[in-house]
């Protein structure tokens, strides 16, 4: 049975909450922002004591993609509101070509977001977390724990993402959202 689990995470089955969140690298496009070349998934989803975060929210989006547009503005909200909370945005292009991936960068600029905007040009982390549609977002704990999974993002999209970010932050669910 762990032999068939573990297949079906390498094959790119989509996770599960309850799942371990595979680890990855990857280059990170906004530096200016992170100072870092390169985030860790265990960056984040570590102890507190460590420099980990509460919670890490992880959103696989493109640039050709009208629903990853209209979450990437709340996920900077999200990220201004509880980043003193523990709380990390990260988001992943899976743009493959170099003027989408610049784009996409544009983008995350102009919006303002202080996190990091990942690339995974060739889909193997996308592919590793099961991507089948976009955008794809999962909420880790610091364990590294998939809470939650999230597949597009539509009119209750916010309401879903804030209620789910607030519980695994122990936050209150009726405090004023963020704009």
């Amino acid at each position: 049975l762990l032999c068939l689990l573990a297949s079906s995470v390498a094959l790119g089955a989509p996770l599960q909450i309850g799942d371990t969140a595979p680890l990855f690298t990857l280059k990170v496009l906004n530096t200016e922002v992170t100072e870092q070349s390169y985030v860790n998934l265990n960056d984040y989803a570590k102890s507190l004591e460590e420099g980990g975060k509460k919670a890490t929210f992880l959103s696989f989006f493109a640039t050709y993609c009208e629903p990853c547009k209209r979450e990437l503005p709340y996920l900077v909200e999200l990220q201004k509101a509880y980043a003193a909370e523990g709380f990390q945005v990260v988001v992943v292009t899976i743009d493959k070509d170099a003027a989408e991936v610049a784009k996409a960068k544009a983008m995350v600029t102009e919006l303002g977001a202080d996190f990091p905007v990942l690339n995974d040009r060739f889909g193997i982390v996308a592919r590793r977390y099961g991507v089948e549609s976009l955008p794809m977002s999962f909420l880790i704990d610091q364990a590294g724990m998939v809470k939650m999974t999230n597949d597009g993002f539509g009119d209750d999209g916010a309401l879903k993402l804030l209620t789910q970010s607030r519980m695994a932050l122990g936050l209150p669910l009726g405090a004023p959202a963020p704009e």
